[in-house]
C-alpha cells in the first residue's frame, strides 16, 4: 500500500478513508464519462460520503474499491456511488425535535418573536410534510393567511 493511500485517517481508523490522486482521477473520469457528472473539485465529498459504506463493505482502501468498480462495473457498486455522491444531504430541522429546539431556544432568545423571526407554518397550506419554514416578515402576509 502506497503512503498516499493509507487505510484510514484519525484515531483508530474512525476518520474518512483517503484516496490517492490517481484513484480520485480514475473515479472522477469514470463518473464523468459514464454519467456526465463532474466531481473533479469534490475530493472531500467523495471520501466523506463513501468512506463509511466502503468500510462496511470491507474495503481496505479506496484503491481497492476503485479497481473493483472500474473492472466489474457492478450495478450495486455503481448505484452506491451515484446515490452517495449525488444526493443533497440536509440535517437541519428534518425532525420535529429540531424545530422544537429551534423555536424554544433560538427564537425565544433572539428577539422574543419579532417579525424577523416569527415562525410561519407554510406546511399548513402544503400537503407534503417538511415544508414548514421560518420566513422573514411573516407578519406581512395577507389577512387570514396562516
Amino acid at each position: 500500500m502506497m503512503d498516499t493511500e493509507k487505510k484510514t485517517e484519525g484515531l483508530g481508523g474512525f476518520g474518512p478513508m483517503t484516496i490517492s490522486d490517481a484513484d480520485f482521477r480514475r473515479m472522477v473520469n469514470f463518473i464523468q464519462s459514464s454519467y456526465g457528472i463532474d466531481l473533479s473539485q469534490k475530493k472531500q465529498l467523495i471520501t466523506s460520503r463513501l468512506s463509511p459504506a466502503l468500510k462496511k463493505l470491507g474495503y481496505k482502501s479506496f484503491g481497492e474499491f476503485v479497481n473493483h468498480l472500474l473492472e466489474k462495473k457492478e450495478n450495486d457498486e455503481v448505484t452506491l456511488v451515484l446515490n452517495k455522491l449525488t444526493t443533497n444531504y440536509t440535517f437541519f430541522m428534518r425532525e420535529k425535535e429540531h424545530l422544537d429546539y429551534f423555536c424554544n431556544n433560538i427564537i425565544r432568545r433572539s428577539s422574543a418573536g419579532t417579525s424577523a423571526t416569527r415562525p410561519w407554518p407554510s406546511g399548513a397550506r402544503h400537503p407534503h410534510p417538511g415544508h414548514g419554514h421560518l420566513r422573514p416578515g411573516a407578519d406581512q402576509r395577507p389577512a387570514g393567511d396562516l
